[in-house]
């Protein structure tokens, strides 16, 4: 079977990892989570005609995109959070971001100066709504103490 080959997961995990540092990243992803872009576009992923109307092809294939794109964006998020704790220099994360034989261009820099903002802001959105329920939860334990 094609779809367990070892070669087959190679170029979808390739394939995969060029949509998710696309510069329509918002476009990949929409559709990526529900598979629609590999439905769309097969010969991206170099999936053979047909393969979506067995039920059964079509779930393995659904499947692997799923688990797929979610163990590389961990690892994106990784990296852009150890580039962000170690203060390195937007070079340093597109390295480790891009893989070979990926063209990196000037608007890529932008993009992944994106997310790592994006991150940030993310990063202290949380910080603080975790202060704000322990804030919360102690004026409440206060409170039932006077009564």
């Amino acid at each position: 079977m094609i779809y367990g080959s070892s070669w087959f997961k190679g170029i979808m995990k390739d394939r995969l990892h060029a949509c998710l540092l696309s510069l329509n990243l918002i476009g990949y992803v929409l559709e990526l989570a529900d598979n629609a872009y590999a439905k769309k576009h097969p010969t991206t992923f170099k999936i053979p005609d047909g393969a979506f109307e067995d039920s059964e092809m079509s779930d393995v294939v659904t499947m692997f995109i799923k688990e797929n794109l979610t163990a590389q964006w961990e690892s994106i998020k990784q990296k852009i959070n150890h580039s962000v704790k170690m203060k390195a220099n937007i070079s340093v994360l597109t390295k480790s971001l891009a893989s070979l034989g990926h063209e990196v261009t000037m608007a890529h820099w932008v993009h992944f100066a994106f997310l790592c903002s994006t991150f940030v802001s993310f990063q202290t959105v949380v910080e603080q709504s975790k202060a704000t329920l322990a804030t919360q939860d102690s004026t409440a334990v206060v409170e039932k103490g006077w009564r």
